[in-house]
């Protein structure tokens, strides 16, 4: 009896270490390269596909929801890096504001309002050079 709850007191162990591991990995701040790959970098990136279908003649909202979800948490992560080009607080107030258009975007879709979702998909191609020109 006692080898018993020794085997399941160290398989609890085990597995509450073990996921405290994988939440570990899961909360890891992704790089500005991470960030920028899954939100711009070509045609399969969240903001091409939410500017597609939002551009289309009916917006698949509940896939729009998700996408503008991971958009908003991956853009309020980028300032959580530090950036080697630049000054710091020209970083953090870019990045400010491409989180804060993000949020938006995440907000009009949350609406299914088509228009301001549009108009954030707007906004946030404008943020794009200015963070480039000094940062990149």
């Amino acid at each position: 009896m006692q080898k018993w709850m020794l085997v399941a007191a160290a398989v609890a162990v085990l597995v509450v270490g073990g996921r405290s591991m994988v939440n570990a990995v899961e909360d890891k701040v992704p790089s500005i390269e991470e960030i920028m790959k899954k939100v711009n970098k070509g045609p399969k990136s969240l903001h091409q596909v939410m500017t597609k279908q939002l551009k289309g003649d009916a917006p698949v909202w509940e896939d729009l929801a998700k996408m503008s979800k991971e958009y908003a948490a991956l853009c309020g992560a980028l300032g959580s890096n530090k950036c080697e080009v630049g000054e710091a607080k020209s970083w953090e107030k870019l990045c400010k504001e491409y989180a804060a258009e993000a949020k938006a975007l995440d907000a009009a879709v949350a609406k299914m309002d088509k228009t301001a979702s549009l108009a954030a998909i707007g906004k946030l191609n404008k943020t794009c050079e200015g963070c480039h020109d000094a940062h990149r």
